[in-house]
Parts: C-alpha cells; sequence; structure tokens
C-alpha cells in the first residue's frame, strides 16, 4: 500500500514539471534550483510530523521558485551555496525558508520582508518582482520609476523599510506616505490595510488634503479616521445609487468634496447631518417611484391624554428615503427587502403640539411575527416611553419583541 508520502511527492513532481520555465538556461537554472532546495530543506516536502500540505499552497511555492530561476541573471549567489535557516537554529516555517533563500540569492543590500513574500502572491504584478531586485540592488524606493502613481516624499523612503510584514507593495507604499506627513501608525495602518487607499490610486492631490487633515486637526481615533475616510470616498467617488440607493443615479452625491475650511468639528457635523444637508441640495433624490403593499399588521394612533403616538408603516422608497435622512441613519438601504415583503418598516412618532416627532424607526419580519430593530435618531436606543408604546403594540399585533 502506497504511503501518504509517495501521493504527496507524485503531485509536487507533476507541479514542477507544469511550472517549468522556457528557455533551455531558464529551465536548467529551475531544475538546479529545486534540486538544491529538495536537498537542503523541507520546502517541497511534508516535513516531520507535518500534515499533507494543500497543493494551492504548493502551487505558490513552486510558481515562485519559477520565477526565482527566471531572474537567475540578478542572482548574488548560487543555490549550492545556500544555508536555509533551520541549519543556524531559526525556528521553521515555509515562509521562513523561502524568504531565506531568496535573500541568498538577491540581496546585495537589506529589502522589507513583504517584498519577497509579494513573489507568493497570486495577484503580484510585475512590477512587485522588479521593485524587489531594484531594492536588493542597493537602489532607493523613490527612484524606482515604474511603481504606483502614490506620491512618495523623501522621508517615506524610510518608513517603506520598516512597513508590517503582511503588506503588499502597495499598501506599504500607501502607509509609508502617510507615516511620512505625520499621520498616527495605528491610523496609517488601519488605512492602508483596510480602505481603497491600499489597493486603488488616482486623485492623489485630493487624498493628500484628506491625510494632511488628519494631522492638521490632530485626528487621534483609528475609528473616528477609519469612517472619515470612508465616508469622504463614500460621497465623492462612489455611485449615489450605492451609497443613497433608489432615487439617486451613477454620479456620487457630493463629486465637489473638498477639505478647504473645514475642522474635524464641522466635518463631524457634515456626517452626522449629510443626508438633510444633500436632500436641500437636490430634492430630487427624495421622489417616490414606487410603492409596495402593506403587512399584515394594522396602525395605531394611541390617546395617552394630550399625547397621541402614532404608529405606522413605510410604504414607498421616498418614505424610507426621508425617514433615513431626518434620523440619520440607514434605513433607505432597507427598500429593496421592504419590496419583497423580507421586512417591513414602521415610524413611531409623538403628537404633542406641532408636527408630529419622530421617536424611532422599527423593523419588523413579517414571516417569523418578530420586531428585531427599534432605533431612534443616530441609531441610538428608544427612550423608555417609546418602548413602552412599542411592547403595547407588540402585544396587540401578535409580534415578539427581539430588540
Amino acid at each position: 500500500m502506497r504511503s501518504r508520502d509517495h501521493y504527496f511527492h507524485q503531485i509536487v513532481d507533476e507541479l514542477l514539471a507544469c511550472h517549468q520555465p522556457s528557455g533551455g538556461n531558464n529551465r536548467r537554472a529551475y531544475w538546479n534550483l529545486v534540486t538544491q532546495v529538495r536537498r537542503l530543506s523541507d520546502l517541497l516536502s511534508p516535513g516531520p510530523g507535518r500534515p499533507i500540505r494543500d497543493p494551492m499552497e504548493l502551487r505558490a511555492y513552486i510558481r515562485t521558485l519559477k520565477t526565482v530561476a527566471e531572474k537567475r541573471l540578478h542572482w548574488a549567489s548560487t543555490p549550492e551555496s545556500w544555508i536555509p535557516p533551520q541549519a543556524k537554529g531559526v525556528p521553521l516555517s515555509h515562509r521562513v525558508t523561502l524568504r531565506s533563500l531568496m535573500g541568498h540569492l538577491f540581496e546585495r543590500y537589506p529589502v522589507p520582508d513583504f517584498m519577497a513574500y509579494s513573489w507568493l502572491s497570486t495577484t503580484a504584478v510585475r512590477w512587485h518582482e522588479a521593485l524587489y531586485l531594484h531594492l536588493a540592488s542597493g537602489k532607493g524606493v523613490r527612484q524606482f520609476p515604474d511603481r504606483s502613481a502614490i506620491p512618495l516624499p523623501p522621508k517615506a523612503a524610510r518608513f517603506f523599510m520598516q512597513a508590517p510584514d503582511d503588506f503588499t507593495p502597495t499598501e506599504a507604499m500607501r502607509w509609508s506616505q502617510l507615516r511620512s506627513y505625520g499621520v498616527r501608525k495605528k491610523i496609517a495602518t488601519d488605512i492602508a490595510r483596510y480602505t481603497t487607499a491600499g489597493s486603488e490610486v488616482g486623485n492623489e492631490s485630493f487624498w493628500e488634503t484628506v491625510f494632511r487633515f488628519f494631522v492638521r486637526e490632530n485626528v487621534t481615533d483609528e475609528d473616528e479616521a477609519f469612517a472619515i475616510y470612508d465616508f469622504i470616498e463614500e460621497q465623492k467617488f462612489r455611485p449615489g445609487i450605492e451609497v443613497w440607493g433608489r432615487g439617486a443615479d451613477e454620479r456620487p452625491l457630493q463629486p465637489d468634496f473638498t477639505m478647504k475650511g473645514r475642522t474635524l468639528k464641522s466635518l463631524r457635523r457634515h456626517m452626522v447631518n449629510w443626508r438633510e444637508q444633500i436632500l436641500a441640495k437636490r430634492p430630487e433624490l427624495a421622489m417616490k417611484t414606487f410603492q409596495w403593499d402593506s403587512s399584515p399588521f394594522q396602525s395605531m394612533v394611541h390617546q395617552e391624554g394630550n399625547v397621541k403616538w402614532l404608529m405606522f408603516e413605510l410604504l414607498s422608497d421616498r418614505a424610507l428615503i426621508l425617514e433615513g435622512a431626518a434620523m440619520d441613519h440607514c434605513v433607505a438601504t432597507y427598500i429593496d427587502s421592504c419590496a419583497k415583503h423580507q421586512c417591513s418598516i414602521w415610524s413611531l412618532r409623538l403628537h404633542e403640539q406641532g408636527s408630529p416627532k419622530r421617536m424611532a424607526t422599527i423593523e419588523v419580519m413579517p414571516n417569523e411575527k418578530s420586531i428585531v430593530q427599534a432605533k431612534g435618531k443616530c441609531n441610538n436606543q428608544i427612550d423608555d416611553n417609546s418602548h413602552r408604546i412599542l411592547e403595547y403594540w407588540a402585544e396587540r399585533e401578535g409580534l415578539k419583541l427581539e430588540i
């Protein structure tokens, strides 16, 4: 009976043959490299006590060995003289092994680990490899002509060499740019790792004003910095229909958004009231385009002395958009769900004098006969009186209150 190691090595041999480079010299360098890697390390074997490895992981390492062989003219040393990390007492992992091999073959000068690890990525682009070789020869990142369009001030080169190991080269460039402007390390890390700034380029002069705003206004909270970036990106660049919902089109809601004259306080205020402010400028966004049938539950008018409580269902896209604008929450994104009767949205209002005051927006799941959300303005919790009225209505309609 054949062992699992036999099948493992059979898979490796097939992958090695499949990924061998074209051209006689490249192919000879490749097979010589594979021979030395097998002789000196367990990069292409399960290793002592290891489980069988994922073929996709093996494919990534073998594909990288192919690329390494194709760059043989850049080698500073031969594979035969490589001393793998386990021989030096360094804790072994396949990534560490590959990193050691690349450092031995290419690096006349230090290169950040993330640049070497980028060769393993299926999304790596050619300039990543070229930048690695550029740095390995002793040249600076700012002198590399084919990098992304992210501007790198002189101080950024030092930060680039310190970027986190799990960054892509583009993320590292964004991170080093932000750090050179004076943006706090954690904020720079979150923006580079979790926003479009770490993968997309363009509108760089505008984004520089945003990043310098973080420093000028002393934005220190990571969550707030992330929220500011996301808000600006949504308003200025994303299609309006994605941000606003039905009623908008592909045009961004605020294509002329600028940081000129803004303070952190004024921006916070705009982020809270943006729906009302945009509606004032673009009333067509609130135009009713369609409505849907009501759910089986009944509206309510509840009188308590001179106070009247109103509970009614919102049955059109316009009603949801206006509710979201007035309450400053995302109920407008529920339009499709309401139209498909997957949920129903209700508004609780208090009428003492003058116009009724919106107190809560309620989400009901008709099939489950349950109330799953009740939110006040800005997604805050509802007050005790509103909760009491909601309980009364839920009992009257036979709904479970699950908030």
